[in-house]
C-alpha cells in the first residue's frame, strides 16, 4: 500500500466498518479496499490539474523542502550586509529544474540578488534567481536575530480558486475511478471514491457548500469522501451533490 492508501485505512477504521481486505483482485487493481459488506473502496489522490488545449495534466509534486533548505542557509551568510531585518518572501512556480548544477547556479545567483538589491536598496521587487523560482526582500525598522529571515513562501500554482482547482481535480479523478467500475460491477455491492486532498490544507463544511455550487460530476459511486491529507478528521461526504 502506498501512502495515501495507508492514510486512508487508517481513516476508514474510524468508521467501524468490520474488516477490511485489501486489493480483493489482485496487486494493484481496482478497488483497494472491500469491506465485509462487499462495499469496494477506491482511494485517489486529489492534486491539482493544469488544463493545457482542453485536458486535464497534473501538476507534479514539487520538493519545497529543498528550496527552503538552499535559501535558508544561503540567507544565513548576509548578515554583514544589512543594519536592518530583512524579510524574505519565496515565490515559485513549476516546472523547475532542482539538480546539481541547477542548486549551484542558485546558489550564485541568490547571493548576486541579495548583494545588488541591499546595497542598493531595491526592495519589494520580484527577483529571478531560477527557472521558476523568485524572491523578493521587505526592509524592516529594526533588527533581529538574524538579517534575513524567510517569512513567506508562495506556491503561484497553488494559488488562485481553491474550490475551482479542486473540482477541475475532482473531473479528472472521479472519471478516471468510474472508467474502473464497470468491470466489476457485479462483484461488489456498492462502490465508495475516497480523494485524498492535497489542493488546499483544509476540509469542513464549507468545501463542501463553495463545490456544490459547481456542477455536479456524475459518476456510479454511491458514496464519494473529501480527505484532508494528513489529519483523518478533517473529512466530508460530496453526496448527495446540491448543485445550484
Amino acid at each position: 500500500m502506498n501512502a495515501d492508501e495507508l492514510h486512508a485505512l487508517d481513516f476508514l477504521n474510524t468508521l467501524n466498518l468490520g474488516e477490511l481486505r485489501s486489493e480483493p483482485e489482485g496487486e494493484t487493481t481496482f478497488p483497494d479496499f472491500v469491506t465485509s459488506d462487499n462495499v469496494a473502496i477506491e482511494i485517489r489522490r486529489l492534486n491539482k490539474h493544469l488544463r493545457t488545449d482542453d485536458e486535464f495534466e497534473p501538476i507534479p509534486e514539487v520538493h519545497k523542502n529543498n528550496i527552503t533548505t538552499i535559501v535558508n542557509n544561503e540567507l544565513r551568510n548576509y548578515d554583514f550586509l544589512s543594519p536592518n531585518s530583512i524579510s524574505v518572501s519565496l515565490q515559485f512556480k513549476r516546472p523547475f529544474n532542482l539538480d546539481k548544477n541547477a542548486k549551484k547556479k542558485l546558489k550564485k545567483e541568490l547571493k548576486k540578488q541579495i548583494h545588488t538589491a541591499t546595497l542598493s536598496k531595491n526592495f519589494q521587487v520580484p527577483l529571478q534567481i531560477a527557472d521558476g523560482i523568485s524572491l523578493t526582500l521587505f526592509e524592516g525598522n529594526g533588527r533581529s536575530d538574524q538579517a534575513y529571515e524567510l517569512h513567506i513562501m508562495h506556491d503561484h500554482d497553488l494559488g488562485g480558486n481553491v474550490t475551482k482547482s479542486r473540482h477541475d481535480s475532482m473531473i479528472v479523478a472521479i472519471k478516471e475511478k468510474n472508467n474502473k467500475i464497470p468491470a466489476v460491477k457485479k462483484k461488489f455491492d456498492e462502490f465508495w471514491l475516497i480523494l485524498v486532498d492535497y489542493i488546499f490544507s483544509r476540509v469542513d463544511k464549507y468545501s463542501v457548500i463553495d463545490l456544490h455550487k459547481y456542477q455536479k460530476i456524475e459518476s456510479d459511486f454511491e458514496r464519494i469522501i473529501l480527505l484532508h491529507r494528513r489529519d483523518i478528521t478533517q473529512w466530508q461526504d460530496l453526496l448527495p451533490w446540491k448543485s445550484p
